[in-house]
């Protein structure tokens, strides 16, 4: 093996590590303010969201709802990261807004998009 395959691969390690922990991947690696947002919305925790932000119910995004986009279900409005989430979240809105529980009894992570 020589020496450019050595640090190209550790390269791609090295990208594909901080992707994962500070990309997409941030969702599923326990980032502890996808967590705080989880318990401002339904999950009995104490950390309110400040003025002017909401938790997109898809994927669980922290969004400034002056620039998010925007559906109502229910009487209730709620915000979205990105149209995708948005249309997600149209196509099936009761999927979105009941709690979800885990076996342990306390909300459900979802993972969704980035």
């Amino acid at each position: 093996m020589s020496i450019d395959t050595i640090v190209s691969l550790a390269l791609f390690a090295a990208a594909l590590f901080l992707m994962l922990r500070f990309g997409c991947g941030r969702h599923m690696m326990g980032d502890s303010q996808i967590h705080a947002h989880a318990a401002a919305h339904g999950g009995g925790g104490s950390s309110p969201l400040a003025a002017g932000k909401d938790v997109d119910p898809v994927c669980g995004m922290t969004v400034d709802r002056s620039s998010a986009g925007a559906a109502t279900f229910q009487g209730k409005t709620y915000y979205f990261c990105s149209d995708s989430c948005r249309k997600k979240f149209e196509a099936s809105p009761a999927a979105y807004t009941a709690k979800v529980v885990n076996a342990s009894g306390e909300p459900a992570q979802r993972h969704g998009c980035c």
